[in-house]
Parts: structure tokens; sequence; C-alpha cells
């Protein structure tokens, strides 16, 4: 009976997959087609460049990222430039997707041991109430954020399966390396949460000798994906750049008089909406004018430093619980209700954080994965689109949260050491993640012995004594008593 319910949990995703293609398909006309990644795509596929993404025609940029422009590229050399067909393909795409993710919650939810209400709060969130499947499917078809989260979500997978299966060495590692690589190129969010978990892996699983070696491996890989990216700007812009360019622009458009933390354009700022901006860009250059942009979001956060630690308070507050000017309209809910779902998402990731940060377990992997790709956000400005690169990994922290193995009653039987444990196993063993089953039960019950979970210390001698004389009698006394890894 358990075997199938997990078989059937598994099918789950199927769920917003077949909503994720009806919607698809009934608002390919919908959402914004005509946006910064749009053009960016169409200088690809006419001039060969990837560039002018503004009002105006501006030559090479590096605003938008370099995949996603090829991405977009191809499907509109495919279906047509903005077709419907065009529209619908990337729609599925996005429709995929999220399946996708919601398929790799799960999986992590079961590495993770989670319980029954656990993983019926993840199921719920992802599948049944799919609370960001529409804007993905509508909005986000021209973004980023479908393919991001993805890429963010599977690097944690790779982390937690690691560190939970004792994955051979060097196989996660150089995964986190080449999704680090392949993130940048798509979006600078991807880059933290994904290095981050890189660093603890390493850290965890290897010995001190073997660390920077494994630093080294892992950074050559990130830095052959995005160098040539960074030379080609350094060529055709004047400024090497690793991902994007627009950082200083985002800051000066959510630090400005009448910014609400939230995304506003305020005043006529942004090159592809306002004609002004547009013709001083195009005058200067990209480099110049983003440089200008971010000495006018700094020179205003010096001169307003107690609204901008509003706006950053107010940010962190909408990264919970979105405005309601912020949630798009569906058919199936009016915006109240929509705000409904989010706010109660919301309150669910806040509540699972505190508790997290409380009891644990994993509170660096989970910072890393739920909060750390929004840091830049907090002080450019916040949008319903960027929140949805941690959604799926808030998923899998609000399910271990509530009933992960580790979060259990109080007087209960503590659970088993594991590999990182403070004392004599984590410090006479450092690489015991790359040693034999046997060898680890032979560590574990040498920890035990040493620290008295024996019970009486007299025992200490006697099991020396059988070990001086009966060999094997030590291991086995001392793996009877030790803890289970």
């Amino acid at each position: 009976m358990r075997r199938l319910t997990g078989r059937l949990v598994r099918l789950a995703p199927l769920l917003p997959l077949a909503a994720g293609i009806l919607v698809a398909i009934q608002n390919a006309d919908q959402g914004n087609a005509r946006a910064e990644t749009y053009l960016s795509a169409i200088s690809l596929l006419h001039t060969g460049v990837i560039g002018n993404p503004y009002l105006l025609p501006s030559g090479p940029s590096a605003l938008i990222a370099p995949l996603l422009t090829a991405f977009i590229a191809a499907v509109y050399k495919i279906f047509g430039e903005n077709t419907t067909e065009a529209r619908m393909a990337l729609g599925l795409l996005s429709a995929c997707a999220y399946a996708v993710g919601a398929w790799l919650t799960i999986r992590i939810c079961e590495l993770n041991r989670v319980r029954p209400l656990g993983m019926a709060i993840a199921v719920s969130l992802t599948c049944v109430v799919p609370v960001y499947l529409y804007e993905t499917v509508v909005y986000y078809r021209l973004w980023d954020q479908p393919w991001s989260a993805v890429i963010v979500l599977y690097a944690l997978y790779v982390l937690l399966d690691a560190i939970r299966h004792d994955r051979p060495a060097w196989r996660p590692e150089i995964k986190l390396a080449l999704l680090a690589g392949i993130g940048g190129l798509l979006s600078p969010a991807v880059l933290p949460p994904v290095v981050m978990g890189l660093l603890i892996m390493i850290r965890s699983r290897r010995a001190k000798q073997t660390q920077w070696r494994a630093l080294a491996l892992t950074a050559s890989i990130v830095a052959v994906l995005l160098v040539p990216w960074g030379i080609r700007n350094e060529i055709q812009l004047g400024k090497f750049i690793l991902t994007r360019s627009g950082f200083g622009l985002e800051l000066a458009t959510g630090n400005q008089d009448g910014a609400n933390g939230f995304s506003t354009l305020g005043a006529p700022i942004h090159p592809f909406i306002d004609r002004e901006a547009a013709e001083r860009l195009a005058a200067v250059g990209e480099v110049r004018y983003m440089d200008e942009m971010t000495k006018l979001g700094m020179g205003w956060i010096a001169a307003h430093p107690m609204e901008a630690a509003s706006l950053v308070a107010r940010r962190v507050w909408y990264s919970f619980v979105p405005p309601v000017a912020a949630i798009a309209w569906m058919p199936v809910l009016a915006i109240n209700g929509r705000w409904l779902v989010f706010a109660a998402f919301g309150l669910l990731k806040l509540a699972a954080l505190a508790r997290i940060l409380v009891v644990g377990p994993m509170r660096l992997v989970w910072l890393s994965f739920c909060l750390l790709p929004l840091a830049p956000y907090f002080i450019s400005h916040m949008d319903l689109r960027f929140e949805f690169i941690v959604f799926f990994p808030t998923v899998c922290m609000i399910a271990t949260a509530i009933a992960g193995e580790r979060v259990r009653k109080k007087g209960s039987e503590p659970a088993a050491p594991r590999l990182h444990a403070d004392g004599l196993l984590g410090k006479n063993f450092p690489a015991v993640g790359r040693l034999a089953p046997v060898q680890r039960r032979v560590a574990a019950g040498w920890s035990a012995l040493q620290d008295g979970v024996v019970g009486d210390r007299m025992a200490r001698p006697a099991l020396a004594a059988e070990a001086a004389g009966h060999g094997d009698g030590a291991l086995r006394a001392g793996l009877a008593v030790g803890p289970r890894l």
C-alpha cells in the first residue's frame, strides 16, 4: 500500500502539466509579448547580435542573458516571430518546466524522509493548488524564471542526494559546477544558491587535503562557461561582465522618489519604456548609462537612508506576502482569492523558516536556496516574478519543517547522528563520507564508546582486553552499542 501511494504521489505533477497545457493553449495571446527579451531575440535572429533590448536601437547589450536570448530566438525561428504558435510553444515549455519542478520537489521530500503530512503539503502547493502555474505559463514564458527555478531546485536535489546517499566524489561537485556556469548564463540569481551549495558539499564531504583541489576544479568549470561571455562583453561593450549589466538600472528603478518597494518604474529612467532615457543610452552606451544609474540609485540611498531602509524592510515583507496589486487575475480565481493563496503560502514560508532557524535541520542549506537568491532584489525592487525562483525550494523547506524526520515530539527517541555530527566522529574522521559501510560502522562504534554511550566507563577496559584477546569481539561489541548511520 505504501509503495502504491508513493507511485501515485510521483504521478501528481501530471496534474499541473495538464492544467498548464490548457492554460498555454487558451492564453496564447495573453501576457507581455514585447518585453526586452523579445527585442533581444529578434535582434539575434536578424543581425546575429545579442542586443537592442530597448525602445531605440542601441547595438550589442548584456542586459539579457545569452542563453535566454538564444532560447527565445530558437523558438521564433521555428514557429515565427511572436506568432500565436510561438507564444503557445513558449507557454507549453514553461508548463513542462513547472511540472519538472513539482516532480523534483516530491523527490527532495522523499530524500528528506518527509512524513505523509509534509508530502501532502508539498503535493498540494505544487500540484493540487499550483500557486505559480498561471503566472509561469502566461507571464514568465518570455523570462528566465521557469528555467532558473528548475536549475536551482535540481542543484538542491544534487546536494541533498550526494550527502544523503554518499555519492562518489567529484560527480556531484562537477554537476553543481556545470549548473552554476549554465545558470549564470541564464540569470545572475542562480549563481548564489548553486555556488553556496557547491561550497557546502565540498566542506561537508571532503577532507581538508582535497578541498582545495575540488575548489580549483569546480571553479575552472564555472570559468570555462562564463568567461567567454565576459570576453565578448569586454570586446563589444568595453567592460568585462560575467552575467548581466542591468543591476544599476534595477537599483535606480527601485530607489527613487515615489518608489513603493515593489515593481515601480516611477521616474522615466528605464530605456525600454521612456524615449528620452533610450536616447541617452544610445548616445553614451549601455555600460556608461548603467554606471550613471548605479550612481543615481546609490546617491538617493545615501540622501534618504531612512526611506531606503524602509523600502528594504518592505521588500523583505513582500517576499513573503506580496501586495494585492502584484497578483494577476486568472479565470479560476478573482484577484482577492489569488492574493489569499499567495498570502497563505507566504505565511507558511515565514513559519517554516522560523522553525528551521530555531531547531534545524540544514539551516545554511535552506537559507542559501530559499532566501539568498532574493538578496539583490531586497535592495533594488521586488516582483512576484523574482520570487518564483525560490518557490520549489521553499515548498521543500515547508514540508521538511512541518513533517521532516528531524522534527519530532518532545521526549521522543533522538535521531541518529549525521556524518557531520560534532564529537570524535567529526574530528577524527573528516573523510568519513567516503568510507565503506563497514568502516563507517567501525567509526560509529568507536565514537560511541569514547562518548560513553555504553554507559559504564568501566566497560571500556574489558572491551579493550577482549580486543587484545579476541580481535573482532571488540568490533562486534562496538557495533552493537554504537549508533547506526
